[in-house]
């Protein structure tokens, strides 16, 4: 059922997103993106690794629903108060004014409200009961696409879309809520500042690696805006889009492989080594396939969606199709080393390639523009893959001979 609901989600997506780039051009989807890239950063900085804490701990101990909740909670309400502040006057500084300010506003409160709802998925599947985030999911993209298309058939601006936008933000939040309350527990937002300090203190490693991979998800579109024009940033995103759309796929069995391999971690090697390597098998195969026949068929994707005048997007498409094996094997990766406790490394891992991100971006987008920044991002995915394997690898080793019940320390 999840795996439908996404596949439903990801579709209406692309659908949106195609009629907003043919209906209003390259330069208002442009505009539109960036506010959708400033969403992503800020929604991380929100998120900060709360989500994927509680199902951890949730997970391994159904007893602590309510108080990690709670706790979770809490701290998000205030996190996203300095978000939404921060984002605000970062945009401000950065010399964004006009349609461009209220849409990267307004798509970071969608995402303030949208990082309530991810806290009470995350309990759902902990509890392994994704059924209830599909029908959420469902309703909820029903609803946003259908006041969209309106929207855009009635020739409303990009302030309605987004304001739309927000309003599926909303029912998503009161639905997830409603199946919270009824089959699980009812957060409430407590003031033991300690104790909220202390979950933030073993969720920052989470938060950390999360923020960067927003980093290197979405600073080329900030900087592609800085230092080019919004067709150049509408012309990127136009095939980043489709990329987005297909990153989605691991994310239907992935809170799944989570919850069970935290709970092997604890309880047996043998079945958290098999699963992370029948996973790892199952993520090659699809994401070749998926990379092969994509990079073939780019520049009819383009313009059979698009149209002519995103042209210019295949090849960055196709660039961006020879990274989908290595962001399947990474968002594995990512997963595997969170649930053995070892967020650090992957927090390390994921930061060093945000810094080269940036200084790829600086580099590459003067001279090759979107080109160069779908470059940045094939090279950041393959060395993702690259470190977080070989942690992986070192950590399957140690382990071989037998100081797993040491808490195998490989900062060291």
């Amino acid at each position: 059922m999840l795996a439908v609901s996404k596949a439903i989600e990801k579709a209406l997506n692309l659908v949106i997103y195609v009629f907003i780039a043919r209906l209003l051009g390259a330069e208002a989807f442009g505009v539109f993106t960036l506010g959708m890239a400033f969403s992503m950063v800020s929604f991380s900085l929100t998120n900060f690794g709360l989500s994927i804490l509680i199902q951890r701990d949730i997970s391994r101990d159904y007893d602590k629903v309510y108080e990690c909740l709670s706790k979770a909670t809490s701290a998000r309400f205030v996190l996203n108060i300095i978000t939404v502040c921060f984002v605000y006057i970062a945009a401000i500084l950065l010399g964004y004014q006009g349609i461009s300010l209220y849409i990267i506003l307004l798509l970071s409160l969608r995402a303030a409200i949208y990082s309530f709802t991810e806290l009470f998925i995350s309990v759902f599947a902990a509890y392994e009961k994704m059924q209830y985030q599909a029908y959420v999911e469902i309703v909820t993209n029903i609803f946003v696409s259908f006041s969209v298309f309106v929207a855009l058939y009635m020739g409303y601006s990009l302030i309605v879309i987004a304001t739309l936008f927000i309003m599926g933000g909303i029912v998503k939040f009161c639905l997830s809520f409603a199946v919270l309350k009824k089959h699980f527990t009812v957060p409430k937002l407590l003031l033991d500042v300690p104790r909220i300090l202390d979950m933030l203190k073993r969720a920052y490693p989470l938060g950390f690696a999360l923020i960067f991979v927003m980093i290197y998800y979405r600073i080329d579109t900030v900087m592609l805006s800085l230092m080019k024009t919004e067709r150049d940033v509408g012309i990127y995103n136009a095939a980043y889009m489709i990329f987005m759309g297909l990153a989605a796929i691991p994310s239907v069995i992935l809170p799944a492989i989570f919850s069970n391999l935290s709970k092997f971690y604890y309880s047996s090697f043998s079945k958290l080594k098999n699963m992370y390597l029948y996973s790892l098998l199952f993520f090659i195969c699809l994401g070749l396939l998926i990379a092969i026949a994509g990079y073939q068929l780019s520049d009819r994707l383009i313009i059979v969606l698009y149209g002519s005048e995103f042209s210019d997007s295949t090849i960055v498409l196709r660039y961006l199709f020879m990274a989908i094996l290595m962001l399947f094997i990474n968002n594995l990766n990512g997963v595997m080393l969170n649930s053995i406790n070892m967020e650090r490394m992957n927090m390390m891992a994921v930061g060093s390639v945000a810094f080269i991100n940036i200084i790829l971006n600086f580099l590459l987008i003067p001279d090759m523009s979107y080109e160069g920044a779908a470059i940045a991002t094939l090279v950041s995915e393959s060395l993702v893959m690259v470190f977080t394997s070989f942690i992986i690898f070192l950590f399957f080793l140690n382990s071989s001979f037998g100081v797993r019940n040491q808490r195998i320390n490989i900062d060291n």
